[in-house]
């Protein structure tokens, strides 16, 4: 193997925690203008947890029909969140930052835990469990797509798969027990209401353990099955619900062309996979059958065919990635280097890797920009922030009206038709707010008019070129900005 020990074990474990500290601390101070994607929307599942709790409805999302909490999203993330924003609230720390905050500790204990099991169950040394975590969830790609995106309930799932993935490697060539069977449907039902798009990835990862080996029986999906059946109560309404949303219409997996930056790493994942099973064949290596596996699917991954196929067309490009470089990752890390490659090839491996630790750092120490730069070049969001004491009753706002959604819902306790869930929109209001806009931007003054009460609120937000559509249709605009304008019955 390559020798990682020129870095001493308790230096590698301080890098590797400093990195949870540097990353926390940037999303600990982004929380101050809540600039960044999907966090506010998980900051306002908390609050809702907190107010109507599990299962209950509230009308401050999807106003007239009702948004109910955990019924088209998974729950499990929020719990132990629930625990941090109760003890930061009894510390008196001022909501709603606090949402966000109990947010941000959730996944630094994920971080640790997570760089604990790898080295419990997959990487026994403190040096290659270090790097393995770095290079697994803190390169550019990882850090975009989980920290400065805020898809939190997706991070905190990886922490069950690496569980799953470490317990059932230890395992790969043998019977699994009934001990075994009954931990791995456990883990598979906490992937599930972690994250589905998580438990897709596990659930790829077990059909290609279990026909690797020739030691597993057909008892072996028994753990895939387990973790549906015991996950049930939730997925099973889920699908019902989802239904009558617009995330009944969702793919997730879409390859754009002009998206270097995540379509470059996601190949380098997949060439690092290709190169670990092609060393697994070279050395006749016992999963070797295991990595060629995962080399075709990945390879398939890069055609873009798994955006017509169901299932698999649910998962982002980013969760691909995850997938193909945690299994590259580890057989970069079972394979004998120094007998498979010639001369001073395993250093440059090494120094590879040393480029890819120098850019994550770039990553992390510029990570806060990417919510100032969010900020900057949403200068309008100034003016939105002065909008809210002039909305008293339900809205809508068909604009980009980015986080201040989810922020007026906490600090001001205001009811809209929107939420920023876009994926858990009913269908019914998806439809009226299109009508209204295609009405208003035909200008069709009479049928505008109606429009407008069939969005059943009393304000809607739009831009000034679009009120002053409406105000030549003889509707009231209340409030008019130099970027903003509401108008209200």
């Amino acid at each position: 193997m390559v020798s990682w020990r020129t870095t001493p074990a308790h230096l590698a474990l301080f890098f590797a925690v400093a990195v949870v500290v540097v990353i926390s601390y940037n999303v600990w101070l982004a929380s101050g203008d809540w600039s960044l994607t999907d966090l506010p929307t998980h900051a306002v599942k908390l609050y809702f947890l907190e107010t109507v709790g599990y299962g209950g409805t509230t009308h401050q999302w999807s106003y007239g029909v009702g948004y109910t909490l955990f019924s088209t999203y998974p729950p499990l993330f929020f719990f132990p969140s629930l625990l941090f924003h109760k003890a930061a609230t009894a510390l008196g720390m001022i909501v709603p930052h606090t949402l966000i905050h109990a947010l941000t500790f959730t996944i630094a204990l994920t971080s640790l835990l997570m760089l604990m099991v790898i080295h419990r169950l997959i990487l026994p040394s403190w040096e290659k469990a270090s790097l393995f975590f770095l290079l697994l969830f803190f390169n550019p790609l990882s850090i975009n797509a989980i920290f400065e995106s805020g898809r939190y309930p997706e991070f905190f799932g990886w922490l069950f798969f690496i569980i799953l993935f470490g317990w059932a490697m230890r395992r790969f060539n043998q019977s699994l027990s009934l001990l075994d069977l009954a931990v791995l449907s456990i883990l598979f039902g906490l992937l599930m209401l972690a994250h589905p798009a998580v438990f897709i990835m596990g659930a790829i990862f077990w059909i290609i353990f279990i026909v690797s080996p020739r030691t597993h029986s057909l008892t072996s999906i028994l753990p895939l099955l387990g973790g549906l059946f015991l996950s049930a109560w939730w997925w099973i309404p889920y699908q019902e619900a989802k239904k009558q949303l617009v995330l009944s219409q969702f793919i997730g997996f879409t390859i754009v062309p002009e998206n270097i930056f995540t379509n470059g790493f996601n190949v380098v994942a997949v060439l690092g996979l290709v190169v670990a099973a092609m060393a697994a064949w070279k050395m006749n290596h016992d999963q070797k059958i295991f990595f060629g596996l995962f080399g075709i699917m990945g390879m398939a991954e890069l055609t873009g065919i798994f955006s017509f196929i169901p299932l698999l067309n649910q998962p982002s490009q980013p969760t691909y990635f995850l997938l193909f470089l945690l299994v590259g990752l580890y057989g970069m890390f079972r394979m004998d280097w120094p007998r498979l490659l010639p001369g001073n090839a395993p250093k440059l491996l090494q120094v590879g890797v040393v480029f890819i630790l120098l850019l994550s750092s770039y990553s992390i120490i510029k990570f806060h920009d990417f919510a100032e730069k969010n900020k900057k070049g949403e200068k309008w969001r100034e003016e939105m922030d002065t909008l809210a004491v002039h909305i008293t009753g339900p809205y809508a706002c068909l604009e980009n009206c980015g986080t201040e959604i989810a922020y007026w819902t906490v600090e001001h306790g205001l009811y809209t038709i929107d939420n920023f869930s876009p994926e858990a929109t009913p269908i019914s209001i998806s439809e009226k707010e299109n009508l209204f806009m295609n009405v208003l931007n035909a200008g069709d003054c009479t049928l505008l008019k109606t429009a407008a009460i069939g969005l059943g609120v009393e304000y809607v937000l739009l831009r000034p070129s679009s009120c002053m559509i409406l105000k030549g249709c003889g509707m009231p605009i209340r409030v008019s900005t130099k970027n903003w304008c509401i108008w209200g019955r």
